[in-house]
């Protein structure tokens, strides 16, 4: 599914179709996948607006599950690891 996600996102088998992704991303998410929390997370923080609390919710579930990704962008927004959701 994470896959899938990143390959709409992208427009890599048509038009970008970000919410189609968003959609992959938290089926793959909701079940335990760090890197679909990581890119449901990117699209949070990119949405316009920003969805800041849902960003932060992902990114955070992913660092609890020791995605570097995660740790290296709470860690650049100076935001709290000690808070760790996993």
């Amino acid at each position: 599914m994470n896959t899938l996600g990143m390959i709409l996102e992208q427009g890599k088998a048509g038009p970008p179709n970000r919410e189609e992704a968003r959609r992959l991303y938290r089926m793959s998410a909701d079940r335990g996948d760090d890197r679909g929390m990581v890119n449901l997370a990117y699209l949070y923080w990119h949405d316009s607006p920003r969805q800041t609390t849902q960003a932060i919710f992902w990114y955070r579930k992913a660092a609890g599950k020791g995605n570097q990704a995660a740790i290296r962008f709470l860690e650049s927004k100076r935001i709290h690891l000690n808070e760790l959701s996993a």
